[in-house]
């Protein structure tokens, strides 16, 4: 659906969704809104990734309060701030606090495993073992942000910030922050 020469390579959505284009090229606004024209088609095509597919069926175009999908230059006028977007494209403070919270939990964890001379992943085992039993998608959401900086969900931060401390407490006791409470 869209043409070859207007397509955006994977790591430059990335980019683009972490906040690490300072100065987006004309072609950046173009693309975002024809990815966004295409997901506001019913027929999206056929998908033949399994998670591509499933990623883009729940994919929802931004509209303008009268339904018309964004353009290019619509993007490029929220970009420059001309132009308020949707509510809920802006993260709510509670994200960008449990955000926050997550980079200096992976941060603590790697100052533990480096003081330590632990391997990660065998500190990692360690750290959801003090977590108690958990169900998958918890025990996933810890490793990612251990492992790979993503951000945990409100519900399992605090589960994760009192196995990360209890573990560090007992690899490095004195990396564990005395000034801050712990939730339960």
């Amino acid at each position: 659906m869209i043409p070859w020469p207007l397509r955006v390579a994977g790591g430059q959505w990335g980019n683009i969704e972490n906040g690490k284009v300072s100065q987006p090229q004309p072609s950046t606004f173009i693309q975002l809104g024809i990815l966004n024209e295409c997901l506001s088609q019913p027929e999206r095509g056929t998908i033949k990734d399994k998670l591509l597919r499933q990623r883009v069926t729940q994919a929802q175009p931004v509209l303008h309060p009268d339904g018309r999908p964004w353009a290019a230059e619509d993007w490029f006028a929220c970009y420059i701030g001309k132009l308020e977007g949707p509510e809920d494209l802006w993260p709510r403070q509670e994200d960008l606090d449990a955000e926050a919270e997550t980079k200096r939990l992976r941060s603590l964890f790697d100052q533990a495993v480096e003081k330590g001379g632990l391997r990660p992943v065998s500190a990692a085992m360690q750290v959801l073992r003090l977590a108690g039993e958990l169900p998958m998608d918890q025990v996933m959401a810890i490793e990612n942000a251990l492992f790979a900086g993503e951000r945990l969900p409100s519900v399992v931060l605090p589960i994760a910030k009192k196995a990360l401390y209890d573990w560090v407490g007992t690899v490095a006791a004195e990396l564990v922050p005395v000034d801050e409470p712990i939730e339960k």
